[in-house]
């Protein structure tokens, strides 16, 4: 039996087994060519999706180190007293930021947003004038450097004399009208040029910087009035001087004779805190201080505020020092000098020579030998100020000077390197920026950043992605 199993398998014919090998050969190389193919497909997708996402990639990095690259620059300005990041009205985008990236140039737009890092008490301008007639604004003209430390706008003209230099810190300036001698301007902190005939830059709109901060239209009307209204209309009794000191008390002065004979006899004449009403009318000549007269400050930080009401004038051979002004409202600003737009009750409002275009000084300094010392701001958005005046030791003519026009002589040889007008050292409002940053044309992410007042650290609130 196994012989006959033995030629039955020996007569099975040799060609099915060749069938065999092929098929087998054939299946191998069917499913080399589907794995082959199977490969291709995966790497060319995986290349692909690769180059997708890599330049994806390397494009949100640019949009990122740009937008944070331009927090911190507004930062490290606002911190220094520049104005980039403050709102002056002056419509978005402030300023735009340029970086080259990876994958293209990358412009960052700045738009700061309503009272971003304006001066607390809610001013824009360290000096701002308010006169629009070609006569008036900011003339400048005497043998040496006024020293500016914040932003400067006038609402005509810009004039320096010739040896007359403006060294600013934390700029701009503008000029709603012509500048005379433009280069005497010196912008540090940031790095710029005096922008003048700015009425073509504004479109011809005055920007919330030209505005008087207690424009109605700005919403601090109330932050800008008088810090107190007068108990009565009968005025304190003069004191006498002692040891020659004496100290005045708040109230209405309606006769500045009285104050005169005081303070120009008298070495030492202190204003007890509070407000002082000069109610003095034409017939009458101005309040004159040869001597020292000087305010005192109370534990709050607040002192004296002159307000000058009706036609009421100050002739300043001596030295004026106020050190802590009073303001209206918690918020509102620390004003020593006080112009009286509108009635306050039967006091009247200021009129006369004093708010005339070409009339006369509120503050008449004489020949070189007025000294004016205030610590805090300077409202007199009617009225003119001009002479020479000087500048004691390290103080300053004002925090802020808030006038109609300037014509002024700042004698140099008091303080040559400290700055006159300006250097507000209270902490701004808070900053409220929005940045946006275009990739290649395109816009591609806004940012939402709010800075501390006092240590102008940024937080960002909101982060959007536009594409």
């Amino acid at each position: 039996m196994s012989r006959r199993r033995s030629e039955t398998m020996a007569s099975r014919p040799q060609h099915q087994d060749g069938s065999a090998l092929v098929m087998a050969l054939v299946m191998v190389f069917v499913v080399g060519l589907i794995a082959s193919a199977a490969v291709s497909y995966a790497s060319t997708s995986l290349s692909a999706s690769n180059s997708a996402f890599v330049p994806a990639r390397a494009k949100q990095n640019d949009v990122d180190s740009a937008i944070r690259t331009a927090v911190e620059y507004i930062k490290r300005d606002a911190a220094a007293g520049g104005s980039l990041g403050m709102d002056v009205g002056g419509g978005c985008p402030s300023t735009t930021f340029a970086y080259p990236g990876l994958s293209g140039p990358v412009n960052v737009a700045v738009c700061p947003q309503e009272d971003s890092f304006v001066h607390s008490g809610w001013f824009r301008s360290v000096l701002l004038t308010l006169g629009t007639d070609p006569s008036e604004g900011i003339v400048l003209s005497h043998n040496g450097d006024t020293n500016v430390g914040g932003s400067i706008f006038s609402n005509s003209i810009l004039s320096l004399g010739g040896p007359t230099n403006l060294k600013v810190t934390g700029g701009p300036v503008w000029a709603w009208g012509n500048c005379t001698r433009p280069g005497n301007v010196t912008i540090t902190n940031p790095t710029s040029a005096v922008q003048c005939n700015a009425s073509a830059s504004f479109g011809g709109v005055r920007p919330k910087v030209a505005l008087d901060p207690g424009d109605p239209t700005l919403g601090h009307t109330a932050d800008w009035q008088p810090a107190s209204t007068p108990a009565t209309m009968t005025p304190p009794a003069i004191p006498p001087c002692a040891a020659n000191k004496a100290t005045l008390s708040p109230g209405v002065y309606s006769d500045p004779a009285p104050l005169s004979a005081l303070t120009t006899t008298c070495n030492t004449v202190t204003l007890g805190v509070g407000v002082y009403f000069l109610n003095f009318p034409s017939t009458n000549t101005p309040w004159s201080i040869s001597k020292t007269v000087t305010a005192a400050c109370d534990a709050t930080g607040q002192g004296a505020q002159l307000v000058f009401a009706n036609q009421s004038k100050l002739s300043l051979t001596g030295v004026l020092n106020i050190s802590c002004g009073r303001k209206a409202t918690a918020k509102g600003p620390l004003i020593s000098l006080y112009g009286l737009k509108s009635a306050l009750g039967t006091l009247p409002a200021q009129t006369g020579c004093i708010i005339t275009v070409g009339g006369c000084s509120i503050i008449d300094p004489g020949a070189n030998s007025g000294e004016l010392n205030i610590a805090d701001e300077i409202y007199l958005p009617k009225n003119k100020l001009s002479g020479t005046i000087n500048v004691g030791g390290a103080s300053k003519v004002a925090t802020a000077l808030i006038l109609r026009t300037l014509n002024l002589n700042i004698n140099p040889n008091i303080c040559v390197t400290c700055a006159a007008i300006g250097n507000d050292t209270n902490a701004p409002i808070a900053g409220n920026v929005v940045f946006t940053a275009s990739l290649n044309g395109t816009p591609w992410a806004d940012s939402d950043v709010v800075y501390d007042p006092t240590t102008f650290a940024p937080t960002i609130h909101t982060w959007v992605k536009r594409f």
